[in-house]
């Protein structure tokens, strides 16, 4: 039953940003678990949520800088 309100909460999450396009503190902490900054600049960004991406191979750890 908790997954359930979690899949909720998210639902309602994606529909507000549907709306307002603005990434609240709250909603970042509910969808980053931890964000680490390396040495050498790089950027690895661990989610709160399973990746869709992951079972084809398309998954990276590394944020590039824009």
């Amino acid at each position: 039953m908790e997954r359930l309100a979690q899949y909720r909460v998210m639902e309602q999450d994606a529909q507000k940003l549907e709306r307002d396009h603005a990434l609240t503190a709250e909603l970042l902490e509910r969808l980053i678990e931890r964000i680490e900054i390396t040495h050498d600049r790089e950027s690895y960004v661990a989610f709160r949520f399973k990746s869709e991406f992951a079972p084809h191979g398309k998954e990276t750890g590394l944020c590039e800088a824009m």
